[in-house]
């Protein structure tokens, strides 16, 4: 029993890590994002305004690169 429980304390710290890590470091910006528009609204601009934000964040300088666009959601 103490085993078990062990192990699933284990499971979750090793679950939330990538939770906890954001919070230890606010320039921590995973590699993919995904983008929903409410309503199929338009976004006017949307792609230069997201990549000078990522810009200034990602300290990198590097913009990103949109690799499918959906017009629902698969």
């Amino acid at each position: 029993m103490k085993c078990s429980l062990l192990f699933l304390a284990l499971v979750a710290a090793v679950q939330a890590a990538p939770l906890i890590a954001p919070a230890a470091n606010p320039r921590v910006i995973p590699d993919s994002y995904i983008v929903v528009l409410k309503d199929q609204a338009a976004a006017h601009g949307f792609k230069t305004v997201f990549d000078g934000i990522i810009k200034t964040y990602s300290g990198h300088g590097r913009a990103p690169e949109i690799v499918r666009e959906y017009s629902a959601i698969p």
